[in-house]
């Protein structure tokens, strides 16, 4: 996934690659991240201009209904995540997955 983008595109690259196609992955330090399931998300304190701001990719906070990602413009919120070969998380689990500050990519 490249973080650099909008966040409504990337909310399609999700939709497009979920299952039962491999999915639409980023990189957490080494390892592969499958995100199965996002949405971008409104302009607000969760959705900030990378660019100007952080850089994309960065794990902006958590949620209980996901964990938000800045991306070039707006932000993508990471609903449901897996690293390769592993199970699928959401909730509590993506906020052990993917600290706040933590940048992908």
């Amino acid at each position: 996934m490249d973080w650099e983008t909008r966040a409504a595109f990337l909310d399609a690259w999700v939709r497009a690659l979920t299952r039962p196609y491999p999915g639409a992955f980023t990189w957490l330090g080494e390892h592969k991240l499958v995100v199965w399931r996002g949405r971008a998300l409104r302009p607000g304190p969760d959705s900030v201009d990378a660019g100007g701001h952080l850089r994309a990719g960065t794990v902006l906070s958590h949620r209980p209904d996901g964990v938000p990602v800045a991306c070039g413009d707006g932000a993508l919120l990471v609903v449901e995540a897996a690293l390769a070969g592993g199970s699928p998380v959401s909730g509590d689990g993506l906020r052990d997955l993917l600290p706040a500050g933590t940048v992908l990519g």
